[in-house]
């Protein structure tokens, strides 16, 4: 992996179109190693799509990208993704153990046998998570949460250095959110990660920095939220209050 000074994602002027209408507008961003960056906005503000740019999976119309100093596309060796809907069906046979290991495809290839490193690796994913126990389970008979927890256990037994959530906590009750965010704390030690998510409270609670993208990217390296660009973004009026635990309170609309 090529020297990168800290700096491992470099985005300079990217715009992403969709038949012709801006996804993206003139994104710039600097992620450095161990950040932990939280990205909310609306739906349909483009935080999908610049997960995808950063993976290489979408092509921008112009605009630079290096990813650990390498192309999107060559960078994605050392990226965990967990997507905001994992497609499995819930009725299909299949196992906890077994979902894990889908991640080990990229390093040993789809027709080539595991090995005993490989069953450690997603022995330790799973231990990682809290999930071991729940190995020879099937995945369609866990909860929404438990099985958020498989799939970051997936993407964690390619041995990544950037970890992208997107949305990883959608219909996920308060107790389990609460595990999910303190284990993404303590990944968060190993790896930089970046987070999409609408839970503004609790990403303000749990992560380093905060970005707000509504196709422009609102991003200041920071914590702290300003009002103005809340309310750019979602064209609605937020106040964000902290004394001690952030938390939002909204004012009533027009």
């Amino acid at each position: 992996m090529s020297k990168t000074n800290g700096e491992i994602i470099k985005l300079n002027d990217v715009w992403v179109y969709y038949a012709r209408k801006p996804v993206l507008k003139k994104i710039n961003l600097l992620v450095y190693n161990k950040d932990f960056l939280g990205i909310i906005g609306p739906n349909g503000g483009g935080k999908t799509t610049l997960l995808k740019v950063i993976l290489g999976l979408v092509k921008p119309a112009r605009g630079r990208i290096s990813v650990f100093n390498l192309s999107p596309e060559e960078g994605r060796k050392y990226i965990g993704y967990v997507p905001q809907k994992p497609l499995f069906d819930p009725n299909f046979p299949i196992s906890v153990f077994e979902v894990v290991m889908m991640g080990r495809y990229r390093r040993r290839g789809l027709f080539r046998s595991y090995t005993k490193e490989d069953k450690k690796v997603v022995l330790r994913a799973l231990e990682k998570v809290g999930m071991d126990k729940y190995k020879n389970e099937q995945i369609g008979e866990l909860s929404g949460g438990e099985q958020q927890k498989v799939f970051i256990a997936r993407a964690l037994v390619s041995e990544p250095k950037l970890l992208l959530l997107d949305e990883p906590l959608a219909n996920v009750d308060e107790r389990m959110r609460k595990e999910l965010y303190e284990l993404l704390g303590e990944l968060n030690n190993q790896m930089t990660i970046i987070l999409v998510s609408h839970d503004i409270g609790a990403v303000s609670t749990y992560v380093k920095k905060i970005a707000c993208l509504s196709q422009t990217l609102f991003y200041h390296g920071k914590k702290e939220i300003r009002k103005e660009d809340l309310e750019r973004v979602y064209q609605c009026p937020i106040d964000l209050i902290a004394h001690g635990i952030p938390h939002r309170v909204l004012r009533k609309h027009n």
